[in-house]
């Protein structure tokens, strides 16, 4: 019996809105979503096409209307330079700590 493909659901959109994570705002906000970890990507992506934009996304976020608890005290505490210190503190670490040979880190 051949396995077939499960339901696709055509009423939810693919892909972002037009415009989104474009520009200085909309990529730090879109860092720090990306950081979230008590939404789902699915919850996410559809608060992405309700809201329209990372920056409204977040501060839907911070203002209760979605994500967890957790989601918000992050939202609340963390700013893009803080995310973009420690991802480049893990950069020199797994640089200093995992020496394989060809290996280089990109963060």
């Amino acid at each position: 019996m051949p396995v077939e493909d499960p339901p696709v659901d055509e009423t939810r959109p693919t892909g972002f809105p037009s415009g989104f994570g474009r520009g200085s705002r909309e990529a730090d906000a879109l860092l720090v979503l990306r950081c979230l970890l008590g939404i789902t990507p699915r919850t996410l992506h559809d608060l992405i096409w309700r809201e329209g934009s990372a920056v409204a996304s977040l501060a839907a976020i911070g203002g209760g209307a979605a994500g967890s608890d957790n989601d918000r005290a992050f939202v609340t505490d963390a700013t893009p330079a803080g995310i973009r210190e420690c991802l480049q503190d893990f950069k020199s670490h797994v640089s200093r700590h995992w020496n394989l040979p060809g290996a280089t880190c990109t963060v």
